[in-house]
């Protein structure tokens, strides 16, 4: 609920959280003095007092106890201690007596969300939003969904609290997951220049040549149903090319393909395990198979709507093995700086940069190489909706390595 214009259906559902978290407890009520028990004088019954008594005794009798009830305010006494596993039989009982009831429904459906039973959350939650407008219960039941690979039906979910997010940056933050889950096809095009010498080692994407282009072109498609519970399986390709020393012109005998799957061992993570086939497109590429590994760690790298300036943190390891040729190839590139927002679309993000690379074949041996120098980048990011965050950014970046 944290940045979200609450609906009127929502209160009772933060109470109830309150509750559960011992936000809420009650003070004591005061202490009062016992008055001396009154002096109780007797006398006798006749038949129509019997008769009075007996109707005042029926008339004080105690309603029917509310037995769904009982069983909802066991579980939140249950769920204030943090077992909530403990909880969730009590308040299945409550909602199967009294199924309509939208707040055994919805308590319900959070305590199998805790459990991690998203299956049976969402339902309920589904449920619940037929009866009663709740912002918190349809983002958390969006969160619930990408979590099932439910990614399309997340993000409409997300599309339904932007209306409520009172908060700029909350706002902005939903906008780019909508993006994020709506988007299972990304490419990736680049083009480098190096005006110097760089070591040869005969790994794709690596350049091999004195003052020359190099050209790269990566796709990588994320089916919905392969991307579950913050873990991403990932199809891609790549291919690969470059210029002759000091032409930009396209050498197609070096041009390399390659073709594999990735996949994040950690929930939540850029850290990427690969696996991929290397093909000869030209005449001078190779044939082998990759191991890879990737990592990456990013502060700042998405524009910021809401701040004029941020700080910008990029750190990306890559270590390649080619089981045919016995060949490792592992690099680092770090960079650190201050983006400047200018306008509402272009980036500006001077940085200082280093990078090491080490590479090592049996035939040949060991290579080693240390880079370090300033740098500055300028990012246009386009293709965005008042529902999504931008698509696309295209981005120029000049670094002077020593």
């Amino acid at each position: 609920a944290e940045g979200l214009a609450l609906e009127p259906n929502d209160e009772p559902l933060l109470a109830r959280q309150r509750v559960i978290a011992d936000i809420t407890r009650p003070a004591a009520a005061p202490v009062t003095e016992i008055s001396p028990a009154p002096v109780i004088k007797t006398a006798a019954i006749t038949p129509q007092k019997t008769h009075t008594i007996a109707a005042a005794n029926i008339a004080a009798k105690p309603a029917p106890i509310d037995s769904a009830n009982v069983y909802y305010e066991q579980a939140l006494q249950l769920q204030r201690t943090g077992d909530n596993a403990a909880a969730i039989p009590l308040l299945e009982k409550a909602y199967a007596l009294k199924p309509d009831n939208y707040v055994y429904r919805v308590s319900l459906g959070y305590a199998y969300r805790n459990a991690k039973r998203n299956e049976e959350a969402i339902p309920l939650f589904q449920k619940a939003l037929m009866q009663e407008s709740s912002s918190m219960v349809r983002e958390d039941m969006a969160w619930a969904m990408k979590e099932e690979g439910l990614r399309e039906d997340a993000a409409d979910a997300l599309k339904g609290v932007l209306p409520y997010s009172k908060d700029a940056n909350k706002h902005y933050g939903l906008r780019r997951e909508i993006q994020q889950l709506e988007d299972n096809f990304q490419t990736a095009g680049s083009i480098t220049y190096r005006d110097g010498l760089a070591r040869s080692s005969g790994i794709p994407g690596l350049q091999s040549y004195d003052r020359s282009f190099q050209y790269g072109l990566e796709s990588v498609y994320s089916p919905d149903d392969w991307q579950r519970n913050g873990r991403r399986v990932q199809l891609y390709g790549q291919a690969f090319a470059s210029s002759n020393s000091g032409e930009f012109d396209f050498n197609d005998n070096t041009t390399q393909g390659a073709a594999g799957i990735r996949a994040t061992p950690l929930a939540n993570t850029e850290w990427y395990l690969y696996t991929a086939r290397l093909f000869n497109i030209g005449s001078r590429a190779l044939n082998d198979w990759q191991l890879r590994t990737t990592y990456a760690y990013t502060q700042g790298f998405d524009i910021d709507p809401n701040q004029e300036s941020w700080p910008y943190i990029f750190v990306t390891p890559d270590v390649s093995y080619l089981t045919h040729r016995e060949e490792i190839f592992a690099t680092v590139e770090g960079r650190y700086g201050y983006s400047y927002r200018l306008g509402n679309n272009w980036v500006m993000t001077p940085h200082l940069v280093t990078a090491a690379a080490h590479t090592h074949n049996p035939r040949s041996g060991s290579n080693d190489s240390l880079e370090y120098g300033p740098g500055i980048s300028m990012k246009l990011w386009f293709d965005e909706t008042k529902d999504r965050a931008p698509r696309g950014s295209g981005e120029l970046i000049l670094q002077w390595r020593e």
